[in-house]
């Protein structure tokens, strides 16, 4: 699923933000997609499941670039996935557990420019499954309604809760271990944002990963809810995988 009506993040201003390039190859030729993730650890990034698609007969090969807030930037810093372990209870039909992690060779992190700002940092841990007031979310997805580009800067925006519209998008759709947020002033998350984070500041100033972007309806509305994964609700699955190779 980029963020519409987002605004443009400011350097370091999102420095767990990772973008994600997926190719699916088979013998002669490699489809992409593009998706988001969150750096948890040097060696971790946290996902969507369905980000990492699982196809008879071709190979996933994941690339993870940190470092920038646009896509063109020589000065990212890429590496190429070594495992993806996607959520056993995954179920991509009723778009259930829809969580996986990355890990990569240790990234240098943090990552600081020339001038002393910070490039690229872990986020936290969230420290309750449950919270009040408003969220952000960000990502490299779509860049209008109308089109279906990626956008090229890394746009972000505030949510807060959508009550029951995810149920209305999918019957499916879990409170126990989902969030279903919308945009304040019609912001939403959309293709390409797949596997993003949506983090709450906590009362130190630091963002706790609390959301990774999962669904909603494919023509991205205003105001529409959108379905992410309560990244509490699976923090054994991440700690199992977590650190050091």
């Amino acid at each position: 699923m980029r963020v519409i009506d987002g605004d443009d993040a400011r350097v370091g201003e999102v420095p767990w933000q990772v973008a994600i390039k997926v190719f699916l190859c088979n013998a002669i030729q490699c489809q992409t997609m593009s998706c988001g993730g969150s750096i948890w650890d040097e060696t971790t990034i946290i996902t969507a499941a369905h980000c990492i698609p699982q196809r008879a007969g071709l190979q996933t090969i994941l690339n993870v670039c940190i470092g920038s807030v646009r896509l063109d930037d020589p000065n990212r810093v890429c590496y190429r996935a070594i495992d993806a372990i996607i959520h056993p209870g995954w179920n991509p039909r009723y778009f259930v557990n829809d969580i996986a992690i990355i890990k990569v060779s240790r990234m240098n992190i943090p990552m600081v420019s020339r001038t002393g700002g910070l490039l690229a940092n872990n986020v936290c841990e969230p420290k309750r499954s449950n919270y009040m007031g408003s969220f952000v979310v960000s990502g490299f997805g779509r860049n209008s309604r109308y089109s279906h580009n990626q956008s090229n800067r890394l746009q972000i925006a505030q949510l807060v809760p959508a009550g029951d519209a995810c149920r209305q998008v999918n019957p499916y759709f879990d409170e126990k271990t989902q969030l279903c947020l919308k945009g304040i002033q019609g912001e939403t998350a959309c293709q390409g944002d797949s596997g993003g984070p949506v983090t709450y500041i906590n009362e130190e100033g630091h963002h706790e990963l609390v959301g990774v972007v999962s669904y909603g309806r494919q023509d991205c509305p205003r105001h529409g809810g959108v379905a992410y994964t309560n990244v509490h609700a699976y923090l054994s699955f991440i700690k199992q995988y977590a650190g050091n190779l």
